[in-house]
């Protein structure tokens, strides 16, 4: 199946981890083409959520569940189904701009969620230090359910279409390659880091 439940501590509350563009091979998201071989936003992500990302959470017995979308317009009925009191959520994606320039690291939250937006803060924070990229800040995201779904709704409906406190993670711009191969070179780190940050936000709860 595409979402999964791996346990390894029930005496804390869950992070519900989601996959970019997960379960969709149609759809690789953001892709550069100038490097060899080409690299995707989808491969990427998973790579780093299979070899550094969930290896950390497992290593330090936090609970984790993972998210694949199997559908882009199901994402949110797939989070609130494994949800529990007290879990929080979190995408992280690659960014992409038509100026192979264009970088940095930016935090998407739902407007008016208190905890989204220290989450937002906090990880952004994190991804800014250990990247060494720009800052473009945390940019809160309104999403109305009653309105048409589209594709391309900037996280809405993950962000603010769960139940959980959400937050989505631009982690650098795939399109700057400079970007990409620093990211590569920091991904253990990266993953440290965002376990680190994970903890000091349950430990001030």
């Amino acid at each position: 199946g595409y979402s999964t439940i791996e346990t390894w501590n029930k005496a804390t509350k869950k992070l519900i981890l989601v996959y970019a563009h997960g379960g969709i091979t149609k759809d690789p998201g953001a892709v550069n083409e100038s490097v060899k071989p080409i690299v995707n936003e989808r491969d990427w992500i998973k790579s780093w959520y299979d070899e550094y990302l969930i290896p950390e959470f497992k290593s330090r017995k936090l609970e984790i569940a993972t998210v694949q979308q199997t559908e882009w317009w199901k994402i949110d009925t797939q989070v609130d189904a494994i949800y529990e009191a007290g879990d929080i959520a979190i995408a992280c994606h690659l960014n992409a701009g038509e100026a192979d320039k264009a970088t940095g690291v930016e935090t998407l939250y739902c407007k008016g969620s208190a905890n989204g937006e220290k989450l937002a803060k906090l990880f952004n924070d994190t991804v800014v230090k250990v990247l060494g990229d720009k800052d473009r800040g945390i940019k809160p995201i309104q999403w109305d359910r009653n309105k048409p779904r589209v594709h391309d709704d900037r996280g809405g409906r993950l962000v603010c279409g769960t139940k959980p406190p959400c937050i989505l993670i631009e982690l650098f711009f795939l399109s700057n390659d400079k970007d990409l191969a620093d990211a590569n070179t920091k991904r253990k780190e990266l993953a440290k880091a965002f376990v680190d940050t994970y903890v000091a936000f349950r430990n001030k709860k």
